[in-house]
């Protein structure tokens, strides 16, 4: 992506606070820019999990979280969503952007929250093509065409566990993406303790107040 280009963002941070952005020309970074060239802060990471940091295992989703990342920097440094979305080679491309103009939390929260859908969407995948699966079963067991739409389903030989199986599967799925959202929200709670402990003034420590209550909240809902 031209935007990932343009960014040159470094995401090896392993701080746990706020991390500022400079701009350097048309170059985006995470360090003042060298001397003798104008440049200015354009934002933060903000709270929450470090940035680049990922508690999700799939490869991909970990990288979209990333890419989103860098969306929101190049927003912060003032690139409009209409540019990006010119600037994006792919249609996988074009929706992050929208994603993320679409979110206004920190930088890390909007990775976390990128995540966790690329999560839930190939947990949805796999468990429509388990309960296809299924389908194709009780369908050859009762005489009748399996209940789904476009290209014709193999019809696989009778299988009585098949219902347990696809029932098992889901339960493991659901467990684990409550781990990793669960995992996500301890570590933005984490870096909000980090920060409270360093102390500020009144109305840094309200926000911070603010944002442990907002985050304690989606916690309990999502069963942490």
């Amino acid at each position: 992506m031209k935007f990932v280009l343009l960014a040159g963002l470094s995401l090896a941070c392993a701080c746990a606070q706020a991390q500022t952005m400079y701009r350097c020309g048309n170059v985006y970074q995470d360090r003042p820019c060298d001397a003798g060239k104008a440049g200015r802060a354009v934002g933060s990471t903000g709270t929450g999990a470090p940035a680049g940091r990922s508690a999700v295992n799939d490869a991909e989703c970990a990288q979209r979280g990333k890419d989103s990342l860098k969306i929101v920097w190049a927003r912060e440094g003032g690139a409009t969503e209409e540019r990006l979305l010119a600037e994006a080679a792919t249609a996988a491309q074009k929706r992050l952007v929208q994603d993320v103009y679409r979110r206004r939390s920190a930088a890390s929260q909007v990775q976390a929250a990128v995540e966790a859908d690329c999560i839930a969407e190939k947990e949805k995948a796999e468990r429509d093509a388990a309960l296809a699966a299924a389908d194709a079963v009780r369908a050859q067991r009762e005489g009748r065409s399996p209940s789904v739409t476009g290209d014709a389903v193999p019809q696989p030989a009778a299988d009585p566990d098949a219902d347990a199986r696809v029932r098992s599967q889901e339960a493991a799925q659901e467990a684990e993406r409550k781990k990793t959202s669960c995992a996500q929200y301890n570590a933005q709670l984490d870096s909000l303790r980090v920060r409270e402990r360093t102390g500020g003034s009144a109305s840094t420590m309200d926000s911070l107040n603010e944002q442990r209550r907002s985050l304690r909240d989606q916690m309990s809902r999502a069963g942490c």
